[in-house]
């Protein structure tokens, strides 16, 4: 009976465990959609700058564009200009920031929970 409650407390904790990373992973994609659709809008409708070398600028490329910052991945098979520059600076920043603060809460989440349950 016992062994029973501690496999289902540990399977309990694993469910959560996951539930929380895909909960955090959809939230760093809604985020990097909404900086895509913020250089959509300075590309298309205010004209504050641009993509070099993005032969195809639709929003799925913008989309591209902006998880590849998001993460500071940084590829660069893209370069914005004019006042997307600043854009692209300030979301390389806050994406660096929440993924750090992310990695931080799971890694906390995972100390203080995980040890509990294989006692």
């Amino acid at each position: 009976m016992l062994t029973r409650n501690i496999v289902s407390l540990e399977k309990r904790a694993m469910l959560g465990i996951a539930s929380l990373m895909i909960g955090i992973i959809t939230l760093h994609v809604l985020e990097s959609a909404l900086y895509a659709v913020g250089y959509w809008i300075g590309l298309s409708y205010l004209e504050i700058g641009g993509f070099d070398q993005m032969t195809d600028i639709n929003f799925m490329n913008v989309l591209y564009y902006s998880i590849v910052t998001y993460s500071s991945l940084g590829l660069g098979d893209a370069y914005p200009t004019g006042h997307l520059k600043f854009m692209t600076g300030i979301q390389a920043l806050n994406g660096f920031l929440a993924i750090s603060c992310s990695a931080s809460v799971m890694f906390v989440w995972m100390k203080d929970y995980l040890p509990q349950i294989r006692r």
